[in-house]
């Protein structure tokens, strides 16, 4: 009864997300999430362990999985039997972060798998809490050898994993608090400056981008999402595999864009650019960038008649943008 609950809200709403005409599961989830590829997913994970920006990260997770595993082998020797509090918690937590590995990704400011973190914790806190409550902190058995077994286990595996726990977890703690301001002035210097661009000289027109938040939210204009989250012709071409400038410059025309604001590394990576059609008119780069999805946006006339206007306004902005935003604007071709 409680897991049919648990899924109502999901079924609700894929399937009134079906009735007008998009995804049972949100755009968000399959164009950013990780398609079934075990290989690939672990391959991910492991390598994740070397990076600088997500070691402490992957080692937390892995930590909390192998402290997870040796609670639920605890409470299997002590309860003699599989089907306890104590060992659900755990088969909670280590199998929806199997999942959580499989189809969603890490990082990105500490986002995507806070939750884990939070389950995890929980997990490990009602599983200890369930034993120590029920037998005390014994073995729960007196055959010698699955003592020295389970001492052992301890030992060699329980407490480097709590040691790495604590240092990853801390270092994940830390980071996520001293990063704040850096990643908070990531997204004034160039996203709210974005969209009070538009807000200002292109109220109520036809704007594209692939980083559709503030600028929706500030600018007051109508946005097309190029990356496809709010846009299910996107989404599709993306799924399709046939999204590539022509294709997006399709798009763009059809919905009337005036002018884009994008990304050009996130295109060239994904889609070939855009088209060679759109004129470049001038570039944003931000100091420091650490939270958006690159530091340079590029602003682009999807009409050519528009460049020389869009160009007057960039150089008229120039005055209030922030000192550590270096602008610069295009040449006429």
């Amino acid at each position: 009864m409680l897991g049919a609950c648990a899924w109502a809200p999901i079924v609700v709403f894929g399937l009134i997300s079906v009735q007008l005409g998009w995804w049972f599961f949100p755009n968000s989830v399959l164009l950013k999430g990780n398609t079934p590829n075990s290989l690939q997913t672990w391959l991910q994970f492991y390598f994740a362990m070397f990076e600088p920006e997500t070691s402490f990260l992957a080692l937390y997770l892995l930590s909390l999985m192998v402290l997870s595993l040796l609670v639920g082998i605890w409470a299997v020797i002590q309860r003699r039997t599989w089907w306890s509090e104590a060992v659900v918690w755990q088969i909670v937590f280590i199998g929806t972060t199997l999942l959580h590995l499989q189809f969603a990704k890490l990082h990105w400011f500490f986002r995507y798998e806070a939750w884990l973190v939070v389950l995890g914790l929980l997990a490990l806190v009602r599983g200890i809490v369930s034993l120590r409550s029920g037998l005390g902190f014994n073995v729960g058995t007196k055959n010698p050898a699955v003592r020295m077994a389970w001492l052992s286990m301890l030992s060699m595996v329980g407490i480097p994993a709590l040691f790495w726990a604590g240092v990853s977890g801390g270092a994940r703690g830390w980071l996520s608090v001293a990063l704040i301001p850096r990643a908070s002035n990531n997204i004034y210097d160039q996203q709210y400056q974005m969209g009070s661009f538009l807000r200002e000289y292109y109220e109520g027109e036809g704007v594209g981008a692939n980083d559709i938040g503030a600028v929706s939210f500030f600018g007051d204009v109508r946005t097309v999402d190029l990356y496809g989250l709010a846009n299910m012709e996107v989404a599709r071409a993306r799924r399709a595999g046939r999204y590539d400038s022509r294709e997006i410059d399709r798009i763009a025309r059809r919905e009337g864009v005036k002018v884009a604001v994008v990304h050009d590394r996130w295109f060239n990576d994904h889609c070939g650019g855009v088209s060679k059609s759109w004129v470049p008119c001038g570039r944003w780069t931000i100091p420091n960038n650490y939270l958006c999805a690159d530091k340079t946006v590029t602003f682009y006339a999807v009409d050519p008649s528009e460049s020389q206007l869009l160009r007057n306004h960039l150089r008229d902005f120039e005055l209030k943008l922030p000192r550590t935003i270096q602008s610069s604007i295009d040449p006429v071709n």
